[in-house]
């Protein structure tokens, strides 16, 4: 009968190191995870959290009173349909609907012009606001001079 071999302490360092790299993988890879997430969350929470108003971003007291609200069916035909329908009012009829052409991401300055992804629609100008310093973040919100907007944020470091 053959004597039986003992594992050799190098084979037995080789696994124990073997064990700890493949942990410490593991832990940095969660660690990535995390700071991954702090910044999915922040791109989340300005981008994909930008959901049209219920209520007009600013409203009109003469608006209010005429009686067109966004949303009111209107006919496309009749140039006064909405609100009186001048060239300098908010609101237009367009596809039948009451739109506010200077809040609206689908009717942005214009029946039909949409804006893209991460724009709004401010004062009928398609704005990028993740960028741009005098909307950063929203449309008005201003940067402090010498901040600039990065991820909707003014001076994000």
């Amino acid at each position: 009968m053959a004597p039986r071999r003992r594992p050799t302490l190098s084979l037995l360092l080789l696994v124990v190191l073997l064990l700890i790299a493949v942990s410490a993988d593991t832990t940095s890879a969660e660690s990535r995870e995390g700071e991954t997430e702090g910044y999915a969350a922040v791109v989340r929470d300005q981008f994909m959290g930008l959901k049209p108003r219920s209520e007009p971003r600013s409203g009109s007291r003469f608006l209010a009173a005429v009686g067109s609200k966004k949303g009111d069916i209107c006919d496309g035909g009749n140039v006064r349909g909405c609100a009186g329908g001048d060239p300098g009012q908010r609101l237009r009829c367009c596809r039948s609907r009451c739109t506010d052409l200077l809040s609206s991401r689908a009717n942005c300055g214009a029946c039909g012009k949409r804006c893209g992804f991460g724009q709004l629609c401010c004062k009928g100008q398609c704005t990028t606001i993740a960028y741009d310093v005098k909307n950063c973040g929203g449309c008005g919100v201003r940067c402090q001079r010498g901040l600039r907007c990065t991820y909707g944020l003014c001076g994000y470091a």
